[in-house]
Formats: structure tokens, sequence, C-alpha cells
């Protein structure tokens, strides 16, 4: 069973970040793009048992899409 975006967007509000979500989509507000950030988001996003089919940055919002 894969964990649904809010399930996935709850954590990693727990971890700083301040998320909006799509059904198959991420929008992630203030990201830096400091390794930290995305080793974070990876991992929330691996331990849920789905993968990022792509991630793209629109000003400091990045957009991470679900596979």
């Amino acid at each position: 069973m894969t964990i649904d975006t809010e399930q996935i967007a709850r954590t990693l509000e727990e971890n700083g970040f301040t998320v909006n979500t799509t059904p198959d989509a991420l929008h992630i507000h203030d990201v830096g793009l400091v390794e930290s950030d995305r080793t974070v988001i990876h991992e929330v996003v691996a331990e849920a048992g789905r993968q990022i089919a792509s991630g793209q940055l629109a000003g400091d919002c990045l957009i991470v899409t679900l596979a």
C-alpha cells in the first residue's frame, strides 16, 4: 500500500516544511537549495513507498510530482 500525498505532507510539515498537495504532487514552500532539504524530502517520500517522478523549482516553491 502506498501512502497518499496528504500523509507525506504531514510528515514533511513535522520536519519544518510548509506543504500544499494535489493528488499526485507536493508543493513544498520556502525550500532552500541545500542538500539537507532535498535529503529529507527524498527520505520521507521513500519511506512512504513512493518515488519522485520529477521536481521543479518555481521561485521558492519546489513542486514534486510523485510516481
